[in-house]
């Protein structure tokens, strides 16, 4: 990338991605300046930063993100097309090692054994942070009305977060203790993907959740909120429910989806259609350098 844009030109950066691929991996020329927000924490920044600095300085500017990062602020692209800014994007998919996800039988067996389950138990499930954003207090209350439908079911909780305390509490209240478990954060979830059943994700918003992207890859059934965006749509595994409609309404459609007869499938060839292959995503990133690099002689 340093290569290929001028020497004086402006860099926003708001996530991971570009952070790791524009400081930790390029040598900045001696007019180029970057621009973060502190710490690199927020996705979105990076698109409303590049409207500004391109307002404020002038100059060109490049942003680049991620695909879930941008999509926090994907109304600013009509900025910069209405007041015609300098501004090139570069967006990076968030790609995953396919592989690891597909669908393995023996992986679900074996954590259902390591699990003690029972063979009819359902397993309902929940990967993210415990922040307001994930809305785990209306989770809960899904949960709580889908065991009145079937009551042999489980819900897996992973992850951590400031408000896993509240989420214990609220378990605790609704006396759920033994229906619930938390797992904690978990370097590898792809077993735990196996094991589900359904996958509830009632989040209040989502740039471009990873989670669902394994989640499908895994052809996990998911209920998803109305409110994150459709691009997440990468298989017919996924189902989006209004995040206005009672935790009833949801536990009902969650009990349809579990009813409903299907046997998981490989989706290797769709997410990697998708361009969610990470093998696939790096060989494109190799071809971009090696042509810079031809070009230059």
């Amino acid at each position: 990338i340093r290569r290929t844009i001028p020497d004086d030109m402006l860099i926003t950066l708001g996530n991971n991605s570009g952070m790791q691929n524009c400081i930790q991996r390029s040598v900045l020329k001696p007019d180029q300046h970057v621009v973060v927000n502190y710490n690199s924490g927020s996705m979105g920044y990076d698109l409303p930063a590049a409207v500004g600095v391109a307002c404020a300085m002038k100059r060109d500017v490049l942003c680049v993100t991620g695909d879930g990062s941008i999509m926090m602020n994907l109304q600013e692209l009509q900025t910069i097309k209405h007041y015609d800014l300098p501004v090139k994007v570069i967006i990076m998919s968030n790609a995953i090692d396919i592989n690891s996800f597909l669908y393995d039988r023996k992986r679900r067996e074996k954590i259902h054994k390591d699990s003690n389950l029972l063979s009819n138990e359902a397993v309902v499930g929940h990967i993210g942070r415990f922040v307001s954003q994930k809305n785990h207090i209306f989770l809960i209350k899904v949960f709580q009305r889908l065991l009145e439908l079937r009551s042999c079911c489980i819900l897996w909780l992973i992850g951590d977060g400031p408000l896993r305390k509240e989420i214990e509490l609220e378990v605790q209240r609704r006396q759920l203790e033994d229906r619930v478990i938390f797992w904690g954060e978990q370097k590898n979830v792809s077993g735990f993907l196996q094991g589900m059943d359904i996958m509830l994700f009632p989040s209040f918003y989502e740039g471009l959740s990873v989670t669902l992207v394994e989640a499908q890859t895994s052809d996990l059934q998911i209920l998803a909120s109305d409110n994150i965006s459709k691009e997440h749509q990468l298989t017919d595994a996924i189902r989006f429910f209004p995040l206005s409609a009672e935790a009833d309404a949801w536990a009902k459609e969650a009990n349809i989806m579990l009813n409903e007869v299907r046997n998981r499938k490989n989706r290797l060839l769709e997410i990697r259609n998708a361009g969610y292959d990470i093998l696939t995503e790096a060989q494109k990133l190799e071809h971009f350098y090696k042509s810079v690099i031809s070009k230059e002689g």
